[in-house]
């Protein structure tokens, strides 16, 4: 049950908090509303304006909260301050269970006929051990007419708890683009599951509930057998886009992905855009990223093959996500990014003759790896070159001509350096 109440920020500390792009025209009436939780606490009235909840997160009576939480279909209809003019984008923020938003509609202001200009699922934004507020910036092509009001719709049932909107606003923005990388938002087909709710296909759809933990855990999917046979999972996303790799996280046993492709709508078939021999990788939670040149045509499909008995145990994907250009710091969700960097231990450890570690940076730099002997004498060089961040990069040292007895790996950039022993037993 909710606990009505006020909270007041003054304006200034607002506006501090909340700088507004100078496109942004602010709602500045309610037209039309399905339900709301109270009046004035948490109404449609609550959503004109400013922000004035936002960056805080949390029930708060200052935003819009719907009758029920989780009652199904709910919309909000509000007039736009300004003259109406031609927009690019909706911005909607979110203080309270974000990605209930599903459609947005702007009204034509000299006919009057309201347009569906952006859709995607309705899903949670963010995972199940976070909390924060959210902007949603719905991007579509710029109208050819002016618009004076937006209509936003939400499907409450797919977040549950209630979904609370601070303010919106909607503009014109000539850099306005959609969003570089995009999540899973359902599943097309899938060749096993081991359960239908726990360790399911569905589980990779959304935010990553596992990942950065590794084990066995069924927030993640897992095939019906372990080392059973090729497994698939066939995905959709939510917009058609240009993609030039795709990122899967494997919280178990990682490595047995050898093939992914993606729908071409051109011959209504998937075409293979990357591939490479399955193998046993160091047994750490992992971002994988296969990148290919980036497709000639929009696609919103993806499908990754896996070859299971090439990895023993189960091989459990936690998220997938799909993107177009380099996934820098800047494009990735924040909460994908680890906290610190991480260079694994090596596996196997003793070896012969080769033996593979990971690298995770917290932002992307120059790396450079190298390995050396008891003495600090260098005997092999990994890498000298820029890493994105995020990704857990996979590296092998290969022994073959060199003595039995302890090595040293070592990374080092910018703002950190890490070494880990390794022994080689011929």
């Amino acid at each position: 049950m909710k606990t009505l109440r006020f909270v007041f920020i003054p304006a200034l500390m607002a506006l501090f908090l909340n700088p507004a792009s100078a496109q942004d025209r602010f709602a500045s009436a309610v037209l039309a509303v399905s339900s709301e939780y109270g009046s004035p606490q948490y109404s449609a009235a609550q959503t004109l304006g400013p922000p004035n909840v936002y960056p805080a997160y949390g029930d708060n009576a200052n935003a819009w909260a719907s009758k029920e939480s989780d009652g199904g279909r709910e919309y909000i209809t509000l007039a736009l301050e300004g003259t109406a003019a031609s927009v690019n984008y909706v911005r909607i923020w979110q203080t309270y269970g974000p990605g209930a938003v599903d459609t947005v509609y702007v009204r034509n202001a000299q006919t009057r006929v309201w347009e569906k200009v952006w859709r995607q699922t309705a899903l949670p934004e963010l995972a199940p051990n976070e909390a924060r507020s959210t902007v949603l910036q719905a991007v579509f092509p710029r109208t050819a007419y002016p618009v004076d009001a937006v209509r936003i719709a939400l499907d409450t049932r797919a977040v549950p708890g209630w979904s609370e909107i601070d303010a919106v606003a909607a503009g014109y923005d000539p850099g306005a683009r959609r969003p570089a990388l995009q999540r899973a938002a359902g599943v097309l087909a899938f060749s096993s599951q081991y359960g239908t709710d726990k360790w399911s296909a569905n589980q990779v759809v959304g935010a990553p509930n596992v990942y950065p933990t590794y084990g066995d855990n069924s927030g993640a999917w897992a095939s019906k057998t372990t080392d059973g046979s090729r497994e698939f999972l066939e995905l959709r996303f939510d917009w058609p886009m240009r993609a030039s790799f795709v990122q899967i996280y494997e919280t178990l046993n990682p490595g047995a992905v050898d093939t992914v492709y993606v729908f071409n709508p051109e011959t209504g078939r998937y075409q293979i855009v990357w591939s490479a021999p399955a193998q046993e990788v160091v047994k750490v939670a992992r971002i994988f990223e296969a990148r290919f040149p980036l497709t000639a045509f929009e696609t919103d499909r993806v499908r990754l093959a896996l070859n299971s008995p090439a990895v023993p145990g189960w091989n459990e994907i936690d998220a997938v996500y799909l993107g177009e250009g380099t996934a820098t710091s800047a494009e990735r969700p924040a909460d994908d990014l680890p906290a610190r960097f991480d260079l694994s231990e090596a596996y196997p450890n003793p070896f012969n003759p080769s033996t593979r570690f990971t690298l995770t940076l917290t932002e992307a730099g120059p790396v450079s790896i190298a390995v050396f002997d008891v003495l600090g004498r260098p005997v092999a060089r990994l890498h000298d070159g820029r890493l994105s961040a995020g990704v857990a990069h996979t590296f092998t040292f290969d022994a073959s001509g060199l003595p039995s007895g302890l090595y040293f790996y070592r990374a080092a950039g910018t703002n950190f350096q890490a070494t880990r022993r390794v022994v080689l037993l011929k």
